[in-house]
């Protein structure tokens, strides 16, 4: 009995919002931030996502979250399930790139590809981001 009741609980806990709303990261100097975002969407919102920096692993994104890794300057190869991007952090500066899922059969039927984009208009970036979640690495 004490077994059926506590399911309700954990399934709660394991649906609860990964950590606070979107805010702006502190730099430090010398480094570059980049931020890694899934912004809301119906396909596979149940899903979470691997994270890799050139092949270490950085955390999991799950739907309406974010990651903010302060690294050092140089180029780095960034993986979201199955999707990759190579990019360029810059110290001083912020980057963003975006997994968001788009339509066709493959987005359908494997919820680890998607588009992953450097996004390079702020203004885009912070009306998708706003209402996001930062998730614990």
């Amino acid at each position: 009995m004490k077994t059926i009741l506590l399911l309700p609980l954990l399934f709660l806990i394991g649906c609860s919002t990964p950590g606070p709303i979107f805010q702006q990261a502190t730099m430090t100097e010398g480094v570059g931030l980049l931020y890694i975002y899934r912004p809301h969407s119906t396909l596979h919102s149940t899903k979470n996502l691997t994270v890799s920096i050139n092949g270490e692993r950085k955390g999991r994104l799950s739907n309406k979250t974010y990651m903010a890794l302060s690294l050092q300057p140089g180029k780095y190869r960034v993986k979201v399930g199955k999707m990759t991007l190579t990019t360029e952090v810059v110290a001083g500066r912020s980057l963003y790139v975006r997994f968001k899922y788009v339509g066709g059969p493959s987005a359908l039927l494997d919820y680890e590809r998607g588009q992953l984009r450097q996004i390079k208009d702020e203004s885009v970036v912070m009306r998708e981001i706003a209402n996001i979640t930062l998730v614990g690495q």
